[in-house]
C-alpha cells in the first residue's frame, strides 16, 4: 500500500490530503501508476512538483528544464484547481524569448 492508498483509506481531506501527497518524493515509483487514481491526485502531485521546482530552480527550469515536458499537464492541473491566472502567466512566460548568457 502506497501513500496515496493510505490517504484514501484514512479519509484524509483538505490540507491533510495535500500534505500526504508530498510523500511522492519518498515513493517516486508511484508516479508510474497515477492514472489509476482520480485526476485530482495527479493534479496535486504535478502542482507540488511545480511549486518545488519554481522555488528551488526558478521559472526557466519549469519552462525549459526538468519540468518542460510536463508543462502542458501542469498548466491543466493549475486550471483544474482554479489557478488559471497562474497558468496564464506560465503560458505567457513560455512565449517569451530566453536571454542567452
Amino acid at each position: 500500500m502506497n501513500f496515496i492508498d493510505k490517504a484514501f483509506e484514512n479519509h484524509l481531506t483538505g490540507d491533510n490530503f495535500l500534505q500526504a501527497m508530498a510523500d511522492v518524493y519518498s515513493e517516486p515509483e508511484v508516479r508510474d501508476m497515477l492514472n489509476k487514481y482520480p485526476r485530482f491526485v495527479k493534479d496535486v502531485i504535478l502542482i507540488i512538483d511545480y511549486d518545488y521546482e519554481i522555488q528551488m530552480e526558478g521559472l526557466d527550469n519549469v519552462i525549459c528544464g526538468n519540468l518542460g515536458e510536463q508543462l502542458p499537464e501542469i498548466l491543466q492541473a493549475l486550471d483544474n484547481c482554479g489557478a488559471s491566472q497562474e497558468a496564464d502567466v506560465l503560458r505567457q512566460a513560455k512565449l517569451m524569448p530566453l536571454d542567452e548568457y
